[in-house]
């Protein structure tokens, strides 16, 4: 059975949710979770954050960082192949206790857009099945790593589940050139390089390839509430306070961090905005306070940048201002920070 087209396009203005096993996985494969936020321009909670969720285009520049932190073309595939199980989503669990791959597409199909505001197609070709991904609404191709990272995790849930081989599966990829002997090790199948569009390819009998997670009872126990998610309307991740740190942490040291031009950004008033953080319990001011001290610590704890550089990252005018403002923040001058951590690593 081809799995059927999903009912409707994703509602409009959902997120993206930040798998929650990513910071692990980053970890074991050597990628640091603070780089990856801070080439971001992502607040240093990003990927802390219980059932985080992102707007589309930062979750796009997420993965971008991860491929230029680690500067690994395969790191999407090899992301995918080592996400361990007891972390999936429920939507994912419900594919692995499917009765077949057919049965776990269709749930997939259904169920993708309680993730991403993204459509998963399965489509027949001659003998063959197609399966990709498009993001209907949103402006520009998803980065490569993504694309990988997404079809690979497909192939793997695919091996998991039936303990078949990938041998007869291949994954295209949008990527213009690349070591397919490398991608193909990192995956166990064959990738290809230069597709119009990303995709994995299998045999169409794949569809009745029988699942060895089958389990009826943990797919009872999960489709209730997937279905109320699935209808559940979803509005911009995290409310004001979340909205506005990520506005900051994004233009932190390349723009303008007045409440002026983020309320501009997001589309409303200063009043407005300032109205919406008092019902959340805080102010601009203080917002900005807190994404600069935790930009700074950082940059003191895990870079080598002179005050001066660190307080033109920050927006100050002069070092002598960072310093008067870090040490009203946490009790301590930039320099006790920074030697403390060298003393700590060093000990």
């Amino acid at each position: 059975m081809i799995p059927s087209a999903p009912p409707s396009d994703p509602p409009p203005h959902r997120d993206c949710r930040v798998p929650a096993g990513l910071p692990r996985v980053l970890v074991e494969l050597g990628v640091s979770p603070k780089i990856v936020l801070l080439r971001a321009k992502l607040p240093p909670e990003t990927l802390a954050a219980p059932r985080a969720a992102l707007p589309v285009a930062e979750y796009f520049e997420l993965w971008r960082a991860i491929a230029g932190v680690a500067r690994d073309p395969t790191i999407g595939v090899r992301l995918a192949a080592r996400y361990p199980t007891h972390l999936l989503e429920p939507a994912l669990l419900a594919c692995l206790g499917s009765r077949t791959l057919g049965d776990a597409l269709d749930r997939l199909v259904r169920y993708k857009g309680t993730l991403c505001p993204e459509v998963l197609s399965v489509e027949p070709v001659g003998e063959r099945l197609r399966l990709s991904h498009t993001w209907p609404g949103h402006p520009g191709q998803p980065p490569a790593v993504l694309v990988e990272a997404e079809l690979a995790f497909l192939a793997c849930l695919t091996r998991r589940a039936t303990e078949r081989p990938l041998s007869d599966v291949e994954l295209r990829s949008p990527r213009s050139m690349g070591d397919a002997a490398a991608f193909a090790e990192a995956l166990g199948a064959p990738v290809r390089f230069g597709a119009h569009e990303g995709a994995l390819w299998l045999p169409a009998a794949a569809l009745d390839w029988p699942f060895y997670t089958y389990s009826p009872a943990l797919v009872a126990a999960l489709e209730p509430a997937l279905e109320a998610e699935r209808a559940r309307p979803r509005g911009p991740a995290g409310g004001p306070r979340a909205t506005v740190r990520r506005v900051l942490s994004r233009r932190l040291g390349t723009g303008d961090v007045s409440i002026e031009a983020v309320a501009a950004e997001l589309g409303t008033s200063r009043r407005t905005l300032q109205r919406r953080l008092r019902a959340a319990g805080t102010h601009f001011g203080a917002m900005l306070a807190g994404v600069r001290r935790e930009r700074a610590q950082f940059y003191l704890q895990e870079t080598g940048l002179s005050m001066a550089e660190i307080a033109f990252l920050l927006g100050f005018d002069r070092p002598s201002s960072f310093c008067r403002a870090f040490a009203r923040w946490t009790g301590q001058t930039p320099g006790e920070v920074r030697r403390a951590h060298v003393d700590e690593d060093a000990g």
